[in-house]
């Protein structure tokens, strides 16, 4: 009996579970459970397969990278300045960030979006090497010593950018400041609309606290100075400078929302729609009405220059704030012309119909497709819960209107 608990435990349990249990949580399962696990996971062998050859890739330009293990290891940046931060994330959504010091590079890790420590990796022991193993559900921390213990360290700066996180840092180092940027990971999720973006805490030995604030504090009065610059560049018709002014006040202050409109509107005056949409993102669902209005404006001309399922989705997102469900529909269903198979489409969707009321097989339809096409999606539990709400609604409906049905049927044949 307690075998076919077992088995039956393993079954119900997700892939990417099944794997974390049986590779970097092993010492807490016992034999039984470990055999019964490998033989669920032999019948899953494709969806194993295609789980772990994912990875992702965290640049030091915030940027993120999605890739396969056998072109991972050619993507990861080498011979990296003092201050860099590299990151890595595994199938099981592990998190390992690369910190480059002057001597070393210290690993910090987090799973789950918790941080669980950090540790020393020797230039000798290469960050390829170490990062291989990581993704490869392998013993990444054999060889390496643990970092300073950070519990007694003080935080300067919280959910900051890796850009943020990189300049404080380098100008940290430079005046003798022995400071750490652990990671943070938040994923914020806009009714069905997923943006995710790396974040860090940047943390400092209490005895650098004092210098280390002023540090933080004179990076306001650069970036006042910056927005100076740009200001004059715009009277004399400096484009080029302009950009390059906003440009590095957002790698000191990524949320600046004047430069990043500011920024993107100068980019889409020259046609330069994609790194414009990347300026317009952080903006959307602001409290700005005007800045919304403005920004849906340059999503559709994006749009009609260079279609693509996330201008598509963002400019959803917008609709649907400025409480235009109508249009925000039309634009998913662009989306969906494109892709079919897009999950987050269907997921948008299924929301969109399931909050105007439209509870009928059109929501169910969509949310359904969205557990299809993403089966180890972190919202599983909830969609199921909200199709289960469905289809209780949806079934006395479906029966009044068959009843219905038969009823006039009856008349018109009477």
């Amino acid at each position: 009996m307690e075998q076919d608990h077992i088995v039956e435990r393993c079954r119900a349990m997700s892939t990417r579970d099944l794997l974390r249990a049986t590779t970097v949580d092993s010492s807490e399962y016992e034999p039984a459970f470990h055999a019964a696990a490998h033989i669920e996971l032999s019948g899953r062998w494709l969806e194993v397969t295609n789980l772990r050859d994912r990875a992702r890739l965290f640049l030091p330009d915030g940027s993120i990278q999605e890739a396969g293990l056998d072109s991972l290891e050619e993507a990861l940046p080498e011979d990296l300045p003092e201050g860099t931060m590299v990151g890595v994330e595994n199938c099981i959504d592990e998190l390992l960030v690369f910190q480059r010091l002057r001597d070393e590079w210290v690993a910090h890790h987090s799973s789950g979006g918790d941080y669980s420590g950090s540790w020393i990796c020797p230039l000798n022991e290469t960050m390829r090497a170490v990062a291989m193993r990581f993704v490869r559900l392998e013993d990444w921390r054999h060889g390496l010593a643990r970092d300073v213990p950070l519990s007694q360290w003080v935080v300067i700066e919280s959910s900051c950018t890796m850009g943020f996180a990189r300049r404080a840092m380098e100008v940290m180092h430079d005046t003798g400041i022995d400071a750490r940027a652990v990671p943070n990971p938040s994923r914020s999720r806009c009714r069905g609309l997923c943006i995710e973006a790396p974040q860090y805490t940047i943390m400092v030995p209490r005895s650098d606290e004092g210098r280390a604030r002023a540090v933080i504090e004179g990076f306001a009065e650069v970036i006042a100075r910056l927005h100076a610059d740009a200001e004059r560049h715009a009277e004399r018709g400096d484009v080029a400078g302009e950009l390059t002014a906003y440009g590095e006040i957002l790698t000191l202050a990524p949320d600046d929302h004047v430069a990043l409109f500011n920024r993107g509107a100068l980019l889409m005056d020259e046609k330069c729609y994609e790194e414009a949409f990347d300026c317009f993102v952080p903006l959307i669902g602001g409290q700005e009405d005007d800045i919304q209005e403005d920004i849906r404006v340059y999503l559709q001309d994006i749009i009609e220059a260079a279609p693509s399922i996330p201008v598509l989705h963002a400019l959803a997102g917008i609709q649907r704030a400025q409480g235009d469900e109508g249009a925000a529909r039309k634009s998913l269903e662009a989306a969906l012309w494109m892709d079919e198979d897009n999950a987050m489409t269907h997921l948008a969707l299924g929301y969109l119909c399931y909050e105007e009321g439209d509870r009928d097989a059109t929501a169910v339809r969509h949310f359904r497709r969205y557990l299809e096409t993403a089966p180890e999606a972190d919202d599983r539990d909830a969609i199921q819960t909200i199709l289960g709400e469905l289809d209780g609604w949806s079934r006395p409906n479906q029966e009044a209107t068959r009843g219905g049905t038969s009823a006039g049927n009856d008349a018109a044949s009477r």
